[in-house]
């Protein structure tokens, strides 16, 4: 027998044909494959249907968390060539003595029922090496208004992060920004008042 079903082997002089296992009733495969094809389309669409609900609760989850909070990516600042290293250090000593006003004042009224307050959170400026140093910070922003009424203290929270780095008399730096989900945060008073 020879034929796509079957191979012939050959030794020592004598020819053995085999056949392939899975092909042993060719009508019976033929009458199969209207089904296997039929199948074959309805795990796909089963495939495309799963991969459009994944995709649909994807983006509710993503969209979810973007509200939740937000990050812009860091951004290069322009490079800045000073006279000497020293100068280059001086400015970053500078940046940082500007990034520290008003933060030992803590929470200061900004109107009726509101309040805003500075936080830093920085290790100072660095020397890294003999001609090089770097300076980051975080800078926050958090402002907080009471509703008596409502029986809440609304907190909104928002930050820019800082590097600057000098190597030599050459500065280069990035800046991103950003803020936290805001806050709501249930009066002492209007705790007590609920049953």
């Amino acid at each position: 027998m020879t034929g796509p079903t079957a191979r012939n082997i050959l030794t020592s002089g004598r020819a053995l044909t085999l056949r392939s296992p899975l092909r042993r009733n060719a009508g019976a495969e033929r009458s199969a494959l209207p089904y296997r094809a039929a199948r074959m389309e309805e795990c796909q669409s089963m495939r495309l249907v799963y991969l459009a609900l994944m995709a649909g609760a994807a983006s509710i989850l993503w969209s979810w968390e973007a509200r939740a909070s937000g990050d812009l990516p860091p951004v290069p600042l322009p490079p800045t060539e000073f006279a000497s290293y020293d100068a280059c250090l001086n400015h970053l000593v500078a940046v940082q003595r500007a990034d520290q006003v008003g933060v030992a004042d803590g929470a200061v009224s900004d109107g009726e029922n509101a309040t805003r307050q500075k936080f830093l959170e920085t290790r100072g400026v660095i020397h890294s090496g003999a001609d090089s140093a770097y300076y980051d910070a975080e800078v926050g922003f958090q402002f907080r208004a009471t509703d008596r009424k409502a029986g809440y203290i609304h907190t909104t929270y928002s930050y820019e992060r800082t590097h600057l780095e000098c190597a030599g008399k050459r500065l280069n730096g990035t800046f991103a920004s950003g803020y936290m989900s805001d806050g709501f945060e249930v009066l002492p008073d209007a705790q007590s008042s609920t049953p």
